[in-house]
């Protein structure tokens, strides 16, 4: 009896799978931290938008517009909270 080799759970193989529209998300959310020149709470909101719109992309119960709807909402949420705290801080200084 020959046993094959175990498929290995590797995260990557997800990224094979997302839709071309999911990179221009995932683009302006990487561009948070760039655009703010930094700063934890940006580059935090930035990689919850990367998680966020990456699962709903390759997530087989919405349809179409519903994965577009949810993902640039969680964009605007990212850069509102991003951009919000940098104000914060510039405020308070």
């Amino acid at each position: 009896m020959k046993h094959s080799p175990a498929k290995k759970n590797n995260p990557l193989r997800a990224l094979r799978r997302l839709p071309w529209w999911c990179w221009l998300f995932l683009a302006v959310c990487i561009a948070l931290p760039v655009s703010t020149l930094g700063g934890m709470l940006p580059v935090l909101a930035a990689v919850f938008g990367v998680g966020f719109c990456i699962r709903m992309a390759i997530s087989s119960r919405l349809a179409l517009w519903q994965k577009l709807l949810v993902c640039t909402l969680a964009v605007l949420t990212c850069w509102g909270l991003g951009w919000g705290c940098v104000w914060v801080m510039w405020v308070l200084m």
